[in-house]
Protein backbone atom coordinates (compact mmCIF):
# COMPACT_ATOMS: atom_id res chain seq x y z
CA UNK A 1 0.00 0.00 0.00
CA UNK A 2 1.15 3.53 -0.79
CA UNK A 3 1.19 6.44 1.50
CA UNK A 4 1.50 10.07 0.48
CA UNK A 5 3.11 12.37 2.92
CA UNK A 6 3.12 16.10 2.63
CA UNK A 7 6.60 17.59 2.70
CA UNK A 8 7.47 19.33 5.88
CA UNK A 9 8.25 22.96 5.32
CA UNK A 10 9.70 25.37 7.77
CA UNK A 11 8.40 28.76 8.69
CA UNK A 12 6.58 31.21 6.44
CA UNK A 13 9.80 32.88 5.29
CA UNK A 14 11.19 29.55 4.10
CA UNK A 15 7.94 28.73 2.31
CA UNK A 16 7.95 32.13 0.60
CA UNK A 17 11.55 31.60 -0.49
CA UNK A 18 10.65 28.22 -2.03
CA UNK A 19 7.61 29.69 -3.77
CA UNK A 20 9.68 32.65 -4.97
CA UNK A 21 12.30 30.32 -6.45
CA UNK A 22 9.62 28.19 -8.13
CA UNK A 23 8.04 31.29 -9.62
CA UNK A 24 11.42 32.53 -10.80
CA UNK A 25 12.19 29.19 -12.49
CA UNK A 26 8.76 29.13 -14.11
CA UNK A 27 9.14 32.66 -15.46
CA UNK A 28 12.62 31.89 -16.80
CA UNK A 29 11.23 28.83 -18.59
CA UNK A 30 8.37 30.92 -19.97
CA UNK A 31 10.81 33.56 -21.26
CA UNK A 32 12.97 30.88 -22.89
CA UNK A 33 9.92 29.34 -24.57
CA UNK A 34 8.73 32.73 -25.81
CA UNK A 35 12.15 33.52 -27.26
CA UNK A 36 12.34 30.14 -29.00
CA UNK A 37 8.81 30.50 -30.39
CA UNK A 38 9.55 34.07 -31.48
CA UNK A 39 12.64 32.97 -33.40
CA UNK A 40 10.70 30.15 -35.07
CA UNK A 41 7.88 32.54 -35.98
CA UNK A 42 10.32 35.10 -37.39
CA UNK A 43 11.97 32.39 -39.49
CA UNK A 44 8.60 31.22 -40.80
CA UNK A 45 7.49 34.76 -41.63
CA UNK A 46 10.75 35.52 -43.45
CA UNK A 47 10.37 32.33 -45.47
CA UNK A 48 6.80 33.24 -46.41
CA UNK A 49 7.87 36.78 -47.29
CA UNK A 50 10.55 35.38 -49.60
CA UNK A 51 7.98 33.14 -51.27
CA UNK A 52 5.61 36.07 -51.74
CA UNK A 53 8.41 38.18 -53.25
CA UNK A 54 9.35 35.40 -55.69
CA UNK A 55 5.72 34.91 -56.71
CA UNK A 56 5.21 38.66 -57.13
CA UNK A 57 8.26 38.89 -59.39
CA UNK A 58 7.06 35.90 -61.42
CA UNK A 59 3.61 37.45 -61.79
CA UNK A 60 5.15 40.73 -62.90
CA UNK A 61 7.26 38.96 -65.50
CA UNK A 62 4.29 36.95 -66.73
CA UNK A 63 1.95 39.96 -66.77
CA UNK A 64 3.82 41.39 -69.74
CA UNK A 65 2.90 38.34 -71.84
CA UNK A 66 -0.78 38.21 -70.86
CA UNK A 67 -2.22 40.63 -73.45
CA UNK A 68 -0.64 38.77 -76.37
CA UNK A 69 -1.69 35.41 -74.95
CA UNK A 70 -5.28 36.60 -74.48
CA UNK A 71 -5.35 37.96 -78.03
CA UNK A 72 -3.97 34.68 -79.40
CA UNK A 73 -6.54 32.62 -77.47
CA UNK A 74 -9.39 34.83 -78.67
CA UNK A 75 -8.27 34.55 -82.28
CA UNK A 76 -7.88 30.77 -81.93
CA UNK A 77 -11.40 30.48 -80.49
CA UNK A 78 -12.83 32.60 -83.27
CA UNK A 79 -10.98 30.49 -85.85
CA UNK A 80 -12.51 27.36 -84.33
CA UNK A 81 -16.00 28.79 -84.87
CA UNK A 82 -15.56 28.51 -88.59
CA UNK A 83 -14.01 30.11 -91.61
CA UNK A 84 -17.34 31.48 -92.82
CA UNK A 85 -17.31 34.17 -90.11
CA UNK A 86 -16.44 37.56 -91.43
CA UNK A 87 -14.79 39.43 -88.60
CA UNK A 88 -13.59 42.97 -88.53
CA UNK A 89 -9.91 42.82 -87.48
CA UNK A 90 -10.25 46.14 -85.65
CA UNK A 91 -13.17 44.77 -83.62
CA UNK A 92 -11.22 41.60 -82.79
CA UNK A 93 -8.30 43.75 -81.64
CA UNK A 94 -10.65 45.88 -79.53
CA UNK A 95 -12.18 42.81 -77.84
CA UNK A 96 -8.74 41.35 -77.26
CA UNK A 97 -7.66 44.60 -75.62
CA UNK A 98 -10.72 44.57 -73.35
CA UNK A 99 -10.07 40.97 -72.33
CA UNK A 100 -6.41 41.71 -71.70
CA UNK A 101 -7.35 44.67 -69.53
CA UNK A 102 -9.62 42.47 -67.41
CA UNK A 103 -6.78 39.96 -67.02
CA UNK A 104 -4.31 42.63 -65.90
CA UNK A 105 -3.26 41.94 -62.29
CA UNK A 106 -0.60 44.63 -62.01
CA UNK A 107 -2.98 46.99 -60.18
CA UNK A 108 -3.83 44.43 -57.53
Amino acid sequence: MFRVEAPVLGDDAEQLAVLDRCLELGLEALDADRLREGRALAEELLERLGTMQRLTRAMGERAATVPAAVRDRLIARLDNLGADLRLDPARVAQEAALLADRCDVTEE
